[in-house]
């Protein structure tokens, strides 16, 4: 897959276009590049950080946490588990 680094689908010079997989694609989304961190979603209901990550497009949920550091640390360590 392709991306575009810098998140902007009309500038296709080389030096902003990169081969990536859809994972490291989906963690190129402008709320990402602007410093939100990946890999939770935030229950309102329960007031708690959901980690979860994606494999074979299923999702898995990786704990609940209450902040949203503990949930993405949990998260990274998924990847590298998955070799992502």
């Amino acid at each position: 897959m392709i991306d575009h680094v810098n998140g902007l689908k009309t500038d296709n010079a080389w030096s902003n276009l990169r081969l990536t997989t859809p994972r490291g694609n989906n963690q190129n989304k402008k709320i990402h590049r602007q410093g939100r961190l990946v890999g939770y979603t935030f229950d309102k209901k329960r007031q708690l950080y959901v980690a979860q990550i994606s494999i074979n497009q299923r999702a898995k949920r990786l704990g609940c946490f209450t902040s949203e550091i503990e949930a993405h640390q949990v998260y990274i360590k998924a990847c590298e588990e998955i070799g992502e």
